[in-house]
């Protein structure tokens, strides 16, 4: 992981480069996508994607800078806009942490409802 500046955000970034033998993986590459698409949200430091629970779904993790705030209505009519709906992460965990990323911090984990369409 590099830091760079996205010029077209206008904002320092994290650059993940990933081996090339691990990249021919369709599950690695979609999980960079909806990464790549969720740091683009405003207020959006860091987005983190994994994999959990069987069948397997996506769970996003989002760090949010200091003041920020989103809805989830926001966050998937943000995935929508660019994402096809089996990319859209099922559940979204936001972080905040202080300026000085202390141990005082807040989550929020928002659940996308399973009749979404």
């Amino acid at each position: 992981v590099y830091e760079a500046t996205d010029t077209l955000l206008g904002r320092r970034v994290a650059l993940k480069v990933a081996h090339p033998e691990a990249v021919v993986s369709p599950g690695l590459r979609r999980r960079f996508l909806v990464e790549q698409v969720l740091s683009g949200l405003s207020g959006v430091t860091r987005a983190r994607v994994e994999v959990e629970g069987t069948p397997s779904q996506l769970v996003a993790t989002l760090w949010l800078s200091a003041g920020a705030a989103l809805k989830q209505s926001e966050v998937l009519a943000h995935c929508r806009g660019q994402l096809a709906e089996y990319k859209i992460p099922r559940r979204f965990v936001l972080e905040t942490v202080t300026a000085a990323d202390l141990p005082d911090k807040h989550s929020v984990v928002m659940e996308r409802p399973t009749d979404v369409s």
